[in-house]
C-alpha cells in the first residue's frame, strides 16, 4: 500500500487545522477543522485515537467493530457538546477509513464521513465518488457520524481523499484524471507545479492511497493480508558417517530380533 499526501497553501487559511492520520495501514483519517479554539485543536487526533483503539478486526466481525468505533466517536462528540464545547460545530470535516484483513486479491474497507470531505475510487481508469460532501447540516446542529459505507479494494485501485477546497481543480478541472496516469510522487509534484496557477487562491489537503500490483498481478505488500505469522521450524541436522549408519542399522536389527526371540520363548 502506497500513501501520498499533498498539502496546498497550508497558511492561506490562517489557523485552520488539516491532518492526515494513519497507523499500520489499518485506520486512516483525513480531516480539517476551521479556525478552532485552542481547546479544540487536537480534536482530529482525539477522533483518530478512539477509532484506532477500537479497530481490532477479524473477518467475521469487521462491520460490528466499525459500528462500535463510530459509536464511541459519536459519544465523544456528544460529550463535548454536553459540556458546552460547541465552537467546532459546523466546522469539523473528516473522513474515516477502516482497512480490514484481506486476501491476496481483495481488501475489505469501511468508511464514514462527517462534513464536506470528498472521496473517490479509481478503478480501471474510471472514477467513482464514494463519499459526497454533506453541506445541508445547520451550523449549530449536533454533529455525528451517520451511515457507514463498505466495499472492496483490489490490486491497482486508488483512493483519493481531499478537502472541499480542492474540488475545483481536481474535479471541475479534471486533474484527478491526469493523476491516474502517474505512479511516482515526484511526477505528481511536477504536475502540481505545472498547474500551480489553479491552486494559487485555494488551500486544502489531498491523500492518495494506492494498492499496487507486482509482476504476478498480486498485491506487492503481503503484510497487509497476513492474519497470522507462521514461524519457521528450526532445522535439525545430524552428521552421521556411512559406517556409523550401518552400525546403527545392525544394532536395530539385533534389538528387534532379541525382542521377538523373547516373545516366542515365553
Amino acid at each position: 500500500m502506497k500513501i501520498f499526501e499533498f498539502s496546498f497553501n497550508p497558511r492561506a487559511d490562517g489557523d485552520w487545522v488539516r491532518r492526515l492520520l494513519h497507523k499500520r495501514e489499518r485506520v486512516f483519517l483525513l480531516g480539517e477543522l476551521e479556525r478552532p479554539l485552542p481547546r479544540d485543536r487536537k480534536l482530529l487526533d482525539e477522533l483518530f485515537d478512539v477509532a484506532e483503539a477500537a479497530w481490532r478486526p477479524k473477518l467475521s466481525s469487521s462491520k460490528s467493530l466499525v459500528r462500535a468505533a463510530l459509536k464511541r466517536i459519536n459519544q465523544l462528540l456528544a460529550l463535548r457538546q454536553k459540556q458546552g464545547s460547541i465552537d467546532w460545530l459546523g466546522h469539523l470535516h473528516c473522513f474515516l477509513l477502516f482497512v480490514g484483513p484481506g486476501r491476496k486479491t481483495s481488501i475489505p474497507v469501511y468508511g464514514a464521513a462527517l462534513g464536506t470531505v470528498r472521496a473517490f475510487l479509481a478503478r480501471n481508469k474510471k472514477l467513482t465518488e464514494i463519499q459526497k460532501p454533506d453541506e445541508k447540516t445547520p451550523l449549530m446542529a449536533p454533529q455525528s457520524f451517520g451511515s457507514m459505507i463498505s466495499g472492496t479494494l483490489v490490486p491497482g485501485d486508488r483512493l483519493f481523499l481531499f478537502t472541499k477546497g480542492l474540488s475545483q481543480p481536481l474535479i471541475k478541472d479534471k486533474l484527478l484524471y491526469e493523476i491516474l496516469g502517474l505512479e511516482k510522487e515526484s511526477d505528481m509534484q511536477s504536475l502540481f507545479r505545472k498547474k500551480r496557477a489553479r491552486f494559487a487562491k485555494i488551500s486544502g489537503l489531498l491523500s492518495i492511497i494506492t494498492i499496487p500490483m507486482n509482476k504476478t498481478g498480486d498485491i506487492s505488500s503481503p503484510a497487509l493480508f497476513n492474519r497470522a505469522l507462521s514461524l519457521p521450524r528450526p532445522a535439525i541436522r545430524i552428521n552421521v558417517t556411512k559406517n556409523q549408519l550401518l552400525l546403527i542399522l545392525l544394532l536395530t536389527i539385533l534389538g528387534v530380533g532379541f525382542v521377538l526371540f523373547r516373545l516366542l520363548d515365553s
